[in-house]
């Protein structure tokens, strides 16, 4: 399953953080690729096309080890943001079930059905205004 796709934010951040892992085991490798290609620059008489290969393959890599590690940081990015607004969410969902059960119960003397009355009243006047 593509990592960007999965639903779980650990499951994205731990395959993020093995690409990364793999990227500097490539720049390791690229080290080595530079000394070689040095080595390679000191012998005369030697065509490209012989050994191009190799280092246009580990560019191509980089690449796209490059892009791949761009979108899942992103895409990490964005799910961590969707869970924090997802618990804001919840907590105020929350928050507002706890204050409207002060006032669920609609029985007793007038003047506390009356406080419970204002109370609602209150409450959506809160909740139309966007201060809750």
């Amino acid at each position: 399953m593509d990592p960007e796709q999965s639903a779980d934010l650990s499951e994205k951040r731990a395959a993020l953080e093995k690409l990364k892992s793999i990227d500097k085991e490539v720049k390791t490798q690229g080290d080595m690729l530079v000394r070689l290609e040095a080595k390679i620059a000191d012998l005369t008489g030697i065509p490209e096309e012989h050994y191009i290969e190799p280092f246009n393959t580990y560019k191509e890599i980089e690449d796209i080890l490059s892009r791949h590690i761009s979108k899942l940081e992103i895409s990490v990015a964005n799910h961590d943001t969707y869970w924090k607004s997802y618990s804001a969410t919840a907590d105020y969902l929350r928050k507002a079930k706890v204050e409207l059960q002060a006032f669920s119960d609609c029985n007793g003397e007038q003047s506390d059905v009356k406080r419970k009355l204002d109370g609602i009243e209150s409450f959506c006047d809160k909740l139309s205004g966007g201060i809750i």
